[in-house]
Parts: structure tokens; sequence; C-alpha cells
């Protein structure tokens, strides 16, 4: 019994250090687009688009890749729109073109909710 114990305590700390890992990555991803964006005089919305279209493009015909890239930066500005819900709200309409379509599944919508 203690192995079974011991076992699920192994299995508890794991998912732990993964959701603290995806938030250290979501909130550095968040910081350094306001930093490139602070330092280039751009908005937030522009970082991520350009960042879109240099990821596609380098990408090239690989869809996975593509959708991958896609789905990282939705999960990043989502996590920006939950933790600075002012400064993201008056730019998020103009956030369509990386928003759309959705590459998250609701289940990582909720999980990036919930790490914000």
């Amino acid at each position: 019994m203690a192995d079974r114990l011991e076992q699920k305590m192994n299995l508890f700390s794991e998912k732990e250090t993964v959701v603290d890992m995806l938030r250290f990555l979501l909130r550095n991803g968040r910081d350094f687009t306001a930093a490139c964006a602070r330092l280039l005089m751009k908005d937030e919305w522009e970082i991520y688009l350009s960042w879109l279209h240099e990821g596609i493009e380098i990408a090239g015909k690989h869809e996975k890749t593509r959708r991958r890239i896609r789905k990282y930066l939705q999960m990043v500005a989502e996590y920006w729109h939950c933790t600075q819900p002012s400064r993201s709200k008056k730019q998020w309409e103009k956030m369509a073109e990386i928003m759309r379509p959705s590459e998250m599944s609701e289940e990582e919508s909720a999980l990036v909710d919930r790490l914000a």
C-alpha cells in the first residue's frame, strides 16, 4: 500500500511540475511579447501577428508545424488576455487573424484560464 501511495504522490508531483512549467512558458511568452512591443514601439497584437507570419513562412509546407506555431501563439495570447485584461481588451479585436481558426481545444483553453 505504501508503494501505491508513493506512486500516486510522484504522479501528483509530476503534474504540479508540468503545470508550473506551462505557466512559466506562458508568462515568459507574454512578457517577451510586451518587451518586444515596448522596444519596437508597437502594440502587442502587431508582435503576435508578425511572429505568426514569420513562423508560418518558416514552417513552409509542414502543416503540423504551422498548427503548432498558431496554437502556441494562441495560448500565449489567451494568457495575456486573462492576466492583463485592460491592456489586451483594447487590442483584442485586432487579434482575429491570430485567434481564428482556433487550434486550441476547449480543455486547453480552460487550462490557460486556470493558469492565469
